[in-house]
């Protein structure tokens, strides 16, 4: 508590060391610094029992029950969703279009994503925009294919310790999946800059994962394709 009196009232208690005077008179942020240098801080376990999280037993609920509370439904890449906001200004269009006459979007659009143990993969897509994506609760894991072939695979959770991502970004034109792993759900929020449109959306192809990742990966990703674009088991 003596920590947080500090940065209230922008000053030092008195110490036996004498030197609190030559303190008192510094700005907040440095004031802050010395106070944590004579403190012993938790491990990064202990430290992260005192985070408030929805994942904490007091506020745990269904997957069903957080898509209810959250009005969400299903998404066309799987899982669930729901706009949140749309941005009233508009920006040029700053991608080749097919119409000449589309020439501005939404200067950005954002929606919450939840996937279950019942819908549990963001399918294989690639939009034009950019996104930026944060993690609320759950964990997961994202691929990112890029046209040059180059992958990144990555968890996306809480344990940042771990190295989990809790904010993350997708640029335009990068495909990506997302699936659930080792938890029941993963619910994040998405950024679209500029706003998301389906026409400025795509589906993968197994005939484009062969070609940008191989015959034997393509293969072992290929549930992660929509099942209308996989390859056939026949």
């Amino acid at each position: 508590m003596k920590f947080i009196h500090i940065i209230n009232h922008h000053s030092l208690p008195t110490v036996d060391r004498g030197t609190t005077r030559h303190y008192a008179a510094l700005p907040v942020t440095y004031v802050i610094v010395i106070q944590a240098s004579f403190m012993r801080f938790p491990s990064s376990s202990l430290l992260s029992s005192f985070s408030p999280s929805l994942n904490s037993p007091t506020i745990i609920m269904s997957s069903h029950a957080l898509a209810d509370a959250l009005q969400l439904s299903p998404h066309p890449e799987g899982g669930f969703f729901r706009r949140t906001h749309e941005n009233p200004l508009t920006v040029p269009v700053p991608f080749p279009t097919s119409d000449p006459t589309d020439k501005t979007r939404l200067a950005s659009t954002s929606i919450h994503y939840l996937l279950t143990k019942d819908s549990p993969i963001g399918h294989f897509h690639r939009n034009k925009s950019l996104t930026y994506h944060f993690h609320h609760r759950g964990r997961g894991r994202y691929r990112l294919i890029h046209e040059d072939g180059r992958v990144e695979e990555y968890i996306v959770g809480g344990d940042i310790w771990a190295g989990e991502k809790l904010m993350w970004v997708v640029e335009g034109g990068v495909w990506k999946s997302s699936a659930v792993e080792g938890a029941e759900e993963l619910l994040i929020s998405e950024v679209v800059v500029p706003g998301f449109e389906f026409k400025d959306h795509e589906f993968m192809r197994f005939e484009i994962l062969k070609e940008l990742v191989g015959d034997e990966k393509a293969r072992e990703w290929n549930e992660f394709l929509k099942a209308e674009n996989r390859q056939s088991s026949k």
